[in-house]
């Protein structure tokens, strides 16, 4: 069988210098067909592939040719895909401890690998839980993101980490059409990745990479914009009720444009945090920004900041050309009504 998977380079042909590598765990002595894959040979059973996947079933419901390939009597069956992303996907058919649910961890290039292939094998129960992983670290839900996204940087999470990583994540989100998951992922990269890294041509290293980088350069703009409308989400002026006006509106002043300067300056990098990661703390916002507020004005603040921040998420997907949180949420419905 023949095809390549979308959103990674094509692994290059093997060559007589790289070793044939067999995984113990997936060459078991009584499999009647050997799949290759770059330099990575499985002897697998077809029964079992046949039995997750309709793709394959097809495939090995055809009659072998005549001087068909074999290796220990095996018919071979050759994979235009890395070696990996096979080696990952059949360990996730034939070991369930391998690829468990959330809240298991499971590492990142792992669940790519799954997604990639069970979405083009139709193998339907491993692409929806791939899914799930990928929802758990780039969820719809603006405080639920939130709440991961600080978590994985405090721990430094592979999810959140590096340029290839967020691509990857992005093409293959694409490639299997969970759409509702990359307005995060999209404004997390473009949060993270400095403008002179995105711009650099190296990283364009095929069509699918290309067309997410411009897209998150495109939305880098769009934010960038949405922060200048932002910057001063909280006002300066002291509420109706206020009970200290002069204080209170000295205090806010203050505070504005302390945070229009961490919201606008631009770090030695490039890279500068959009208004979401600026406002993201309740309780910081609470204890620090409204400290010297009068009751009314505190409550009139916090109800700006709910009111703004909520907004703001709200306008993410149409930054980078997306549907909106309320199409992409009927899609997901629609999706695992037809495929869960």
């Amino acid at each position: 069988m023949d095809g390549s998977d979308q959103g990674r380079p094509l692994p290059k042909p093997t060559s007589c210098s790289e070793p044939i590598q067999r995984p113990p765990g997936l060459w078991f002595d009584d499999g009647n067909n050997v799949i290759q894959a770059g330099n990575y040979q499985f002897r697998i059973h077809r029964s079992i592939l046949s039995a997750r996947s309709p793709i394959l079933r097809r495939v090995f419901s055809e009659p072998t040719p005549e001087g068909t390939e074999s290796i220990e009597g095996c018919p071979v069956t050759h994979l235009q895909s890395h070696g990996e992303d096979v080696k990952n996907f059949l360990m996730a058919i034939y070991d369930p401890a391998f690829f468990e649910p959330p809240p298991k961890d499971v590492p990142v290039d792992v669940v790519l690998s799954v997604a990639l292939l069970s979405h083009k094998y139709e193998v339907q129960h491993l692409r929806h839980r791939s899914i799930l992983h990928i929802e758990r670290n780039y969820p719809m839900d603006m405080d639920a993101f939130i709440f991961r996204w600080r978590g994985a940087r405090a721990g430094q999470g592979p999810w959140f980490l590096g340029l290839e990583t967020l691509l990857n994540i992005i093409v293959t989100a694409t490639y299997i059409n969970a759409l509702w998951v990359l307005p995060a992922v999209y404004y997390h990269c473009s949060n993270v990745t400095p403008s002179h890294t995105l711009r650099d041509t190296s990283s364009w290293n095929s069509s699918q990479r290309a067309i997410v980088l411009r897209n998150v350069l495109a939305g880098t703009i769009n934010l960038e914009i949405m922060d200048v409308t932002y910057d001063d989400l909280l006002g300066t002026a002291p509420c109706p009720e206020c009970l200290h006006r002069e204080k209170c509106a000295l205090d806010k002043l203050a505070r504005a444009q302390e945070g229009r300067l961490s919201i606008t300056q631009r770090k030695p990098a490039g890279r500068k945090a959009h208004t979401l990661a600026y406002w993201w703390n309740r309780k910081w916002l609470k204890e620090v920004y409204c400290k010297g507020l009068c009751t009314p004005c505190s409550s009139a603040c916090m109800s700006a900041y709910e009111s703004a921040r909520g907004d703001y998420w709200d306008r993410i997907p149409s930054a980078f050309n997306l549907p909106s949180w309320k199409e992409l949420k009927s899609l997901r419905e629609t999706d695992l009504q037809l495929n869960g």
